[in-house]
């Protein structure tokens, strides 16, 4: 038997409730984000979307983590618009994620950190001081 996906973003579903409705939690407006609605409807179905920012992982060290943004100019979100997201799915693909730190390089160029508490973001923070990438 194949792997339940959620019908908005084709992630694995992980639990009970989310494989009888077929949506995730994200998808469903879970904790981490509201999904999309179509414009001008009051219903509670969501468009098939994926708004998502699209990253590749460049360097998973046994101590940080360096992402690399590649969906910004596609139309996508960027990194730092989507850090919620982008910590979430980190933390969901990443073994021992919880006791790593997480760069990324941001539309300026610069080589920026996201704080987070182990699934959950918290809030950037300048530079990458303390690690050579």
């Amino acid at each position: 038997m194949s792997q339940p996906i959620c019908r908005i973003c084709g992630r694995p579903l992980k639990n009970l409730e989310s494989i009888i409705s077929g949506i995730g939690p994200v998808c469903g407006g879970g904790k981490y984000h509201t999904p999309k609605r179509k414009k001008g409807s009051d219903d509670k179905e969501c468009d098939l979307f994926d708004n998502h920012a699209e990253y590749l992982i460049i360097k998973n060290a046994p101590e940080y983590v360096f992402i690399l943004d590649t969906g910004g100019n596609a139309g996508k979100r960027t990194i730092t618009n989507d850090a919620d997201f982008v910590i979430q799915d980190l933390s969901d693909f990443i073994d021992n994620f919880q006791n790593k730190r997480v760069f990324y390089t941001d539309t300026d160029g610069r080589i920026d950190e996201m704080l987070h508490n182990g699934n959950q973001f918290t809030t950037f923070k300048a530079g990458h001081e303390g690690v050579i990438l």
